[in-house]
């Protein structure tokens, strides 16, 4: 069984929530959010397999894509906001 192409189509299970943890409830909101994590999940699956047929360390892959998220930046975060008005 591809694992990939299950969990690609697969239903999102988690209901998508705001900071203040209301429900979003735009139909295409919730839309283009499953897709980004569906295009994210394939393209990161596809950057896996590479590194392990490269020869990679999986843990190393691992610590690596965990940094590549762990840097991102909110644009609409109020620090931002505040950085760009100064």
């Amino acid at each position: 069984m591809d694992t990939r192409a299950s969990s690609i189509d697969r239903k999102h299970a988690s209901i998508w929530r705001s900071d203040c943890g209301r429900a979003i409830a735009c139909i295409e909101k919730i839309k283009v959010l499953n897709e980004n994590i569906d295009e994210l999940s394939q393209i990161a699956q596809d950057a896996f397999d590479d590194g392990m047929l490269m020869g990679c360390s999986e843990a190393q892959l691992r610590q690596a894509f965990h940094e590549v998220i762990d840097r991102l930046i909110n644009p609409y975060s109020q620090v931002n906001f505040d950085r760009k008005e100064a």
